[in-house]
This record gives structure tokens, sequence and C-alpha cells, in this order.
């Protein structure tokens, strides 16, 4: 009860920030090739830790924007407004969102021209966020195939390679399924409290639940966002992950083998 009242004190926040907000050691390559703009906001919020917010009568349009090298989130915002300014939209930062708009309210519903999907890849050993159309990676419908996760034992979960390939090339493809933030109180103990998870989604039939606090994932700690966003480029490549995660008074060891489900 304790776990889950923490959790839902800290829910609000949570519904405020949709995303773990990028570290500020980051920074953001943009490689977008006629890319939708209304994906593209919802790339760059989710990077912020903010929500992407479209006006009424917003048409989404085509963008194309690339940066020469890796450079900090705010200027890759300022990269992509430029662009957007182009194809007649404006972004608008502010403290709770990213928002997209129209320049000129009577053209702009009347493109029917939508651009490829945005993905996020984020290549956390060298703490680069690349913001692309580029990337293939398996589709997000993997999440929601019955085979793509079966229980071997209790507490025992074997996932298919496809899931594995989405989380490293597609995260944010998981941004749906549940939200977590760190435990501002460090009490139990310093971790990620689990605030929502859908239901029946990918998450929940790997056993967690809402209120759960993931304290560390294969000896890696996660007492803070930098945590997480380390412990994510080190497990890129794990076979088994071992999750340890406190449910009220109890303790509990995760385990998740990734490879084809199966017997």
């Amino acid at each position: 009860m304790l776990g889950a009242g923490l959790a839902a004190s800290q829910a609000r926040a949570a519904d405020e920030r949709p995303c773990l907000p990028l570290p500020d050691e980051y920074r953001v390559s943009l490689a977008v090739r006629e890319g939708s703009a209304v994906s593209l906001v919802e790339a760059l919020a989710c990077l912020m830790g903010v929500a992407a917010v479209r006006a009424p009568g917003t048409a989404d349009r085509p963008l194309t924007v690339a940066t020469p090298s890796p450079v900090p989130l705010a200027l890759a915002v300022v990269e992509a407004d430029r662009a957007a300014s182009r194809a007649g939209l404006r972004l608008k930062r502010d403290r709770k969102a990213l928002r997209i708009t129209c320049i000129r309210a009577r053209s702009c519903g009347n493109s029917t021209a939508t651009g490829r999907p945005v993905r996020v890849v984020l290549r956390a050993p060298e703490r680069i966020a690349v913001v692309t159309t580029e990337a293939p990676a398996p589709s997000r419908a993997v999440l929601d195939d019955p085979g793509a996760v079966r229980r071997v034992a209790p507490d025992y979960h074997r996932v298919s390679e496809d899931v594995r390939a989405l989380a490293r090339l597609d995260p944010m493809a998981f941004v749906s399924e549940g939200a977590a933030w760190p435990n501002l109180l460090g009490f139990p103990e310093p971790g990620f409290f689990i605030t929502w998870l859908r239901p029946g989604g990918f998450f929940e039939r790997l056993g967690l639940r809402a209120g759960d606090l993931v304290t560390e994932v294969n000896g890696y700690r996660l007492r803070s966002i930098a945590d997480a966003f380390a412990a994510y480029g080190a497990l890129q490549e794990a076979r088994v992950l071992i999750v340890r995660v406190r449910r009220g008074a109890e303790s509990l060891v995760m385990i998740v083998e990734f490879g084809a489900p199966g017997p």
C-alpha cells in the first residue's frame, strides 16, 4: 500500500512528462527526410519529457531537417522549428508541452500530405539520440502479439527477438505501454515507481504492476534518470535481464530472457 501511495503521489508529475527527459549530457542528431511533422514533434517532445500538442486544424506535413553533427536538444528544437516554418508550421515550447500550430490559419488545414514516421534511436554509449526516418525497426504491433511474451515459470518470462530489436531501434514504442518515474523521496529505497501500465499490455504481461518499485536491472542501480539511460546503453546487447522489484514489503526478482518464445 505504501508503494502504491507513493507512486500515486508522483503520478501527476509523470502525466505532465509522458517520457523521461534526455539527460543534459546527451546530444541530438537530426536525420529526417520527408518525415511527418507531427511525428517529429512527438519525438522531440518525448526527449524533452513533455507532452506533444497539435493545435486543432493543424494538418500534418512532410519535413526535411538534418544536423551535420549532434547538437544540444534545445538547438535541435530550433532547427526543427526552422524546417517547420518552411512548411507553414510553428513549434512552440513551454514548460509542459511542445506545441505545433499553423502559421497561416487559412492554408494550414488544406494539406493532405503526410510524411514518414520519425523514430528515436538512442546511442547510449556515445550519449546521442538520433531522431530519424532512416532506422528500420519491427512493427510496434509486435507488442500486442500474444506470442511475444511467454511465461516459463513464476517471475520468469521469455521475450521474442523482435521485441528486443524494437527496444534498440524504437524505444519510444514502449511509451504507450506504461509510465515510470524516479522515486523522489528515496523511501523505502531508490528506484523507479511504475505509475501506470496499459491493461493487458506488454509490461503487464511480464508480471509488473502499477505501484511496483523497480530498483535494479542486472546489477545497475536505478537512482536517477541518468542511471536509467546508462543502464539502457549497457544492457542493449544483454540476453537476460534480472530485474529487482519491491512490491510493498515484498522483494521480487524477475527474469526476462530474450529469444524465440517456445517451450
